[in-house]
């Protein structure tokens, strides 16, 4: 503990806005937060014992509030695990530093109800009205902070200038990431520590990080170029579809042309079949009806003799 009460004492900044404290414990951090004198101290602690406890202490600091809450990624039932090391206690069963704490000893469990971070901390700075001021998010939750870190919109985020995290260099449990593995899932913030004097502790390290703005902006940039690149790719895929489209109609159309100017010269040539057939008709009808009247004339002359 005592090397996140050096990080807070060596943060290089004049004055702060909100400061947000997920896993406040007992109130160890509250000289150092007199001291800094921020606007708003937000303390968040899930064990009602060491709340209550925190909430007494935090009353001399002007714009403090405790809020008891059991944070977590999402909101969801939760057991809090007890140990016979108290500073231990939460939703992680800790088995893997026995060869630290040799007579550390799981006490129980407890249901409890978790609230989601980013719901928490959307609650709490939509009420804050300085984001000139620098903000300042702690996560003291050892062995939580990377499936926190991953529950954030990079938004949320990005509302907090400063992020001081505490952790632990060895897995709590089987599957529990350590606080190097946390930190490799920001991006966008640069170190700033962590303290190494003598507070220090390797088991409990503590990273004090910046964001860096003008690397959010460039990565935002170069996502838009990304998106407008994959949009003309899009276009030209489009355009040569369009093109194969047009082709091919191009085509369709010449051979129907093609067939109905061939189907128009079958049709000339039936017609002028049928105009030469029905003038040979005609010739043969004239033919029959001189004969007819030579016959019937014939006949008259037969019968007068």
């Amino acid at each position: 503990m005592s090397s996140l009460i050096d990080a807070l004492a060596s943060l290089p900044v004049q004055a702060l806005g909100t400061v947000v404290h997920l896993g406040a414990g007992r109130g160890e951090t509250l000289a150092a937060y007199a001291a800094l004198r921020p606007r708003r101290l937000v303390l968040v602690e899930g064990d009602a014992e060491a709340a209550a406890e925190l909430r007494t202490g935090a009353r001399a600091i002007a714009g403090a509030g405790v809020v008891e809450a059991v944070v977590m990624p999402s909101a969801q039932t939760a057991s809090w695990q007890r140990h016979s090391l108290t500073s231990l206690d939460g939703p992680i069963a800790v088995t893997g530093l026995a060869r630290y704490y040799p007579r550390l000893r799981r006490l129980g469990a407890l249901p409890v109800q978790g609230v989601a971070l980013d719901d928490l901390l959307g609650r709490i700075l939509g009420t804050d009205g300085d984001a000139a001021v620098p903000a300042l998010l702690v996560i003291d939750l050892p062995g939580q902070e990377a499936a926190l870190l991953d529950a954030l919109p990079p938004e949320r985020l990005h509302a907090f200038d400063w992020l001081l995290l505490r952790g632990c260099s060895e897995p709590l449990a089987d599957g529990v990431p350590v606080l190097a593995e946390a930190l490799a899932r920001l991006p966008d913030h640069v170190p700033a520590g962590p303290p190494s004097g003598a507070g220090f502790d390797p088991l409990w390290p503590v990273a004090l990080l910046r964001l860096d703005r003008r690397s959010v902006e460039l990565r935002r940039l170069a996502e838009r170029l990304a998106a407008a690149e994959r949009a003309a790719a899009a276009s030209e895929v489009e355009l040569a579809e369009l093109k194969t489209v047009n082709a091919a109609e191009r085509e369709r159309h010449a051979l129907q042309a093609a067939e109905q100017q061939q189907q128009a010269l079958q049709l000339e040539a039936e017609l002028a079949e049928m105009s030469a057939r029905q003038r040979l008709l005609q010739e043969e009808l004239v033919r029959a009806e001189a004969q007819t009247e030579l016959i019937a004339d014939l006949l008259l002359r037969e019968v007068s003799l």
